[in-house]
């Protein structure tokens, strides 16, 4: 029997011990048969750790941006900024696209999959991608780099992806704290980006370009399985009463089982009564504290992609994502290229700025994730982090502009100006963190669990389309910069991403202006 979010044991039962309960709920393989207790112990200290150690695929995924010089070089563009540079850049950046398409479409069969079973697919396709990626890159074949990293990571990616977020979820959805769970999953797949910055530059300089691919995939395939052991979905667990300690227990259990199963009906001087006067006020908490939207969402049946499609609020939702993420992927995928080209960057500096964006970008989804829904609704966080990210578009369009020489041959001033350029950076990291966070609390506003997978597919889908696209325009910037002194190309492209922010907010009051017409 599915557990259903609240167990009240029968009076008399005997409690099991807290090592015991824990212990229960360590291996969910298993089947475990928890109560109330062990099952937010789990959700708050166990989930937490398999969520950690299961991320550790995504530092390669968004942390290659360190390798993107290296790569460059090995394919011949070395000191080049040509647009055919974009062509590399895209190989990679690519692979955000096919995560978000296979989210969409395996979303729905999840279930029938299930979740240790498409994490454990999801990893065994990474490592070889990446194995096959770095045997590409030792080849020169750009083709290869496509197939291996660009559409088998990227695929291998999303199956992890969404065997994470379906467990994840679904268990802090039942305490209440759907967001919490989004925003704990966001801040690692920032933190293990950020590590990245450093680890992966040291690796091409020991071992080079290409066996570095190898060495993360034996690495990775090493470090990141274990967390299979604990992955479960709360459907997956059993809800059982602990062990009756005599036959009059046994007989308290069969009348409140009874009483259960006939509507709650009551006898004179049973104890089923008790039992079930127990059960209503523990088992208002858990329902009562709900996800936002969950509640308005309660018995919506799985809908298809095209009942999504002809919904005008999910193509308004997807569009403001799209246009929200552009900006900050064109910058967080080519940060290394981009200080190169217009501060002329040490690799030092371009690891710290790397690590710095990555940082406040998992640091950003984390603290989203605690504040919506309690303190802030996610539509109102949505439209501020729009409002944020054009305003420090604009400001770093408007100094890059105005800079004569940006931080090119030590002009005086020059190392002040790029920390001041990757601070703002780092704030449109922050708030492209925060936008990943906010689309499965708003997949459940519009779509309700049971279209969670789909919905959020498609979202994420709309983000990997963005992650394509921007790094294109970006590079495109940079090439039309060249080795000249002035940086105006780029801070052009850093204003028009304002304007996109301009077209979201007008979007996001057009869609509020349809919602007050329907009421």
């Amino acid at each position: 029997r599915a557990w259903t979010g609240s167990f009240v044991p029968p009076r008399g039962a005997r409690e099991q011990p807290e090592v015991q309960q824990v212990w229960a709920m360590f291996l969910p393989l298993l089947r475990p048969r928890p109560d109330d207790a062990a099952v937010r112990r789990y959700t708050y200290s166990i989930v937490p750790l398999w969520v950690l150690g299961s991320q550790l695929w995504v530092a390669p995924f968004y942390g290659f941006n360190v390798w993107i010089l290296d790569v460059l070089d090995e394919f011949g563009f070395q000191g080049s900024w040509s647009p055919s540079g974009a062509a590399v850049t895209t190989a990679f950046t690519l692979a955000m696209c096919f995560t978000g398409a296979s989210v969409a479409i395996i979303g729905p069969w999840v279930p029938r999959i299930g979740a240790r079973r498409l994490y454990l697919l999801g990893a065994l396709g990474a490592c070889c991608a990446i194995l096959a990626s770095g045997a590409a890159i030792a080849g020169r074949s750009l083709a290869g780099l496509y197939l291996s990293w660009g559409v088998l990571y990227g695929l291998s990616q999303g199956c992890m992806f969404l065997a994470i977020l379906t467990c994840t979820m679904g268990w802090f959805r039942q305490c209440g704290a759907a967001a919490h769970g989004a925003g704990w999953l966001g801040f690692c797949a920032g933190f293990w980006p950020a590590l990245f910055s450093y680890a992966g530059p040291a690796a091409v300089r020991a071992v080079g370009v290409a066996r570095t691919f190898h060495l993360c995939a034996i690495v990775l395939a090493m470090a990141a399985v274990w967390p299979v052991l604990f992955m479960c979905t709360p459907d997956e667990v059993s809800c059982a009463k602990p062990p009756p300690s005599s036959d009059k227990d046994l007989e308290n259990r069969e009348d409140a089982e009874d009483a259960s199963s006939q509507g709650g009906r009551q006898g004179e001087g049973s104890t089923a009564a008790t039992a079930a006067a127990t059960s209503q006020p523990a088992a208002a908490p858990a329902s009562s504290v709900q996800a936002p939207g969950t509640q308005q969402s309660q018995g919506v049946v799985p809908m298809t992609m095209r009942q999504f499609f002809l919904r005008p609020e999910f193509w308004a939702l997807w569009f403001q994502i799209f246009l929200m993420s552009m900006p900050g992927y064109g910058i967080k995928f080519i940060i290394s290229p981009m200080l190169v080209n217009v501060f002329n960057a040490s690799q030092q500096v371009q690891a710290t700025a790397s690590f710095l964006f990555l940082a406040c970008f998992g640091v950003a989804r984390l603290v989203t994730g605690l504040v919506v829904g309690p303190c802030v609704s996610a539509r109102r966080l949505a439209r501020s982090f729009i409002a944020v990210q054009a305003f420090a578009c604009a400001i770093t369009g408007a100094l890059l502009i105005c800079a004569p020489q940006g931080g090119r041959d030590h002009a005086r001033g020059g190392d002040a100006f790029a920390w001041v350029f990757v601070g703002l950076i780092a704030c449109i990291g922050a708030m492209l963190a925060g936008t990943g966070v906010l689309i499965p609390v708003l997949s459940l506003d519009i779509g309700g669990p049971a279209n969670l997978g789909l919905l959020s597919g498609l979202m994420y889908a709309g983000m990997g389309m963005a992650a394509t696209l921007g790094p294109i325009t970006s590079w495109m910037a940079l090439a039309a910069n060249g080795d000249g002194d002035s940086p105006a190309a780029v801070g052009v492209w850093f204003c028009g991403s304002a304007g996109l922010m301009a077209i979201a907010m007008l979007l996001d009051l057009a869609t509020q202006h349809l919602a007050r017409g329907a009421k």
